[in-house]
């Protein structure tokens, strides 16, 4: 086998190590295309880099915006700015493309590019940016759990659970002539493989049917989910959360800076990415409460949070700084969480608020005590039968345990100062919105 067609050159690696007079065999896509009397100036993109290699060669009328090509040239070096640009002397189309294409040269906007242009998204700056974002994020977020020693597991993405019990699921019962639909969430399935490997973690597909049509909520997006066994109290629940998320994203700032900015002007972003990873505070429900009767009157203790009270917290209170609210009442939550030992009226959980987005984690010590978890199913007017299975971890080596769900794209959200969560995705799935 010869592999030296895998490794052939590509922007990327010219522009890192660039060799003025060298001759290069580029594939690639024409970008900006603009033609003088004694020049044609373009952006080669082959999407290894950002903003591409920039080239000049003889005015042509076959060279046009968004036509694939093969290009043979002498790298030099910019006589007045002293960047890398190829000289081409040979070029091929390999796909043409006409006056019709869509992305010209005007800025696309937000609604083009999430609708009528979304299988173009892509080929635009912009497009280009979030999938570098993404793709390092990613990666970022899987070495952080390496770092950790949690092993990755797959749950399945059709089950007969509703983890939330909120009857927000996608059925397909009638397809398959069973109680099945997609998943809300790995976390169950997860807890199977903490209580014998202690910590483990899913990064997947998740399905809500909520009829919502704000800016931070889709119908399929993807969870970063952790679970770990031997787990104390909630204080150290949120130092695992904590750590993943410093770790994911200051690897992303060092390795996105470009993409980052990209994306930040283009989202009119109100501060820079200073905001990002100042100190995480830590209150209690309580304490929130306190803090928001100052400026609501409305709220009690018993209130649910919504995105406008998370939004104060972290944007003003916390001058744009995030922050964990932890211990709820035992009333807002699904009946999985552990009471507080010394105040049964609240459960040991924890929500991650972010400045601009609101929550972007939602986490808790699991109850471990079989009476405790079959009381809970009941008071929640669910079916034990259905949950057997989850009830018999808590009969054989039961332990202190708990986990976390982290949005991904609400991450994403964050970090690329985006003001809808819809931009963040190539392909948005909400309620009403499907468009390709």
């Amino acid at each position: 086998m010869n592999n030296a067609g895998l490794f052939k050159n590509n922007i990327k690696k010219i522009l890192q190590k660039p060799l003025f007079g060298s001759e290069y065999i580029l594939n690639g896509w024409a970008k900006q295309v603009r033609k003088q009397k004694t020049n044609l100036f373009f952006q080669l993109s082959d999407g290894s880099n950002l903003h591409g290699l920039s080239c000049l060669t003889k005015p042509t009328n076959q060279i046009t915006n968004g036509c694939s090509m093969l290009v043979k040239g002498n790298l030099q070096s910019h006589p007045t700015l002293g960047t890398p640009e190829l000289l081409v002397n040979e070029f091929s189309i390999l796909g043409n493309s006409d006056e019709t294409y869509p992305i010209q040269k005007r800025r696309m906007t937000i609604d083009e590019l999430r609708n009528s242009l979304v299988h173009f998204k892509p080929r635009t700056s912009i497009g280009l940016a979030y999938t570098k974002l993404n793709h390092h994020l990613t990666k970022s977020i899987h070495d952080a759990f390496a770092k950790l020693d949690f092993t990755q597991i797959y749950t399945p993405l059709i089950t007969s659970m509703d983890c939330e019990g909120a009857g927000e699921t996608f059925s397909l019962g009638s397809q398959l002539n069973c109680n099945a639909n997609l998943t809300v969430s790995g976390q169950l399935h997860l807890e199977i493989f903490a209580n014998c490997m202690a910590k483990v973690y899913t990064f997947g597909s998740t399905f809500r049917a909520e009829k919502s049509h704000t800016n931070r909520h889709l119908a399929e997006f993807r969870m970063v989910e952790g679970e770990m066994a031997f787990l104390d109290d909630v204080g150290e629940l949120m130092d695992y959360i904590e750590f993943i998320v410093r770790e994911s994203v200051n690897d992303v700032f060092g390795k996105c800076s470009d993409e980052l900015k990209v994306l930040h002007e283009f989202n009119r972003a109100e501060s820079g990415l200073d905001h990002l990873m100042k100190n995480f505070h830590r209150i209690s429900y309580k304490e929130a409460i306190k803090i928001l009767q100052k400026e609501y009157r409305d709220i009690e203790f018993g209130s649910d949070l919504s995105r406008e009270h998370e939004l104060y917290l972290t944007n003003v209170h916390f001058n744009h700084s995030p922050v964990f609210v932890y211990n709820y009442p035992k009333s807002l939550k699904p009946f999985y969480m552990r009471q507080v030992d010394d105040d049964s009226s609240l459960v040991s959980c924890c929500d991650l608020l972010v400045p601009h987005v609101g929550e972007i984690v939602g986490g808790s010590l699991r109850e471990e005590r079989y009476s405790n978890l079959l009381a809970n199913i009941h008071e929640k007017g669910m079916d034990p039968k259905k949950l057997d299975w989850y009830l018999d971890l808590r009969k054989y080596g039961t332990t202190r345990h708990g986990g976390f769900g982290l949005g991904y794209e609400r991450l994403l959200q964050w970090i690329s100062a985006s003001q809808n969560i819809k931009d963040c995705v190539f392909f948005p799935r909400s309620n009403g919105h499907c468009p390709i």
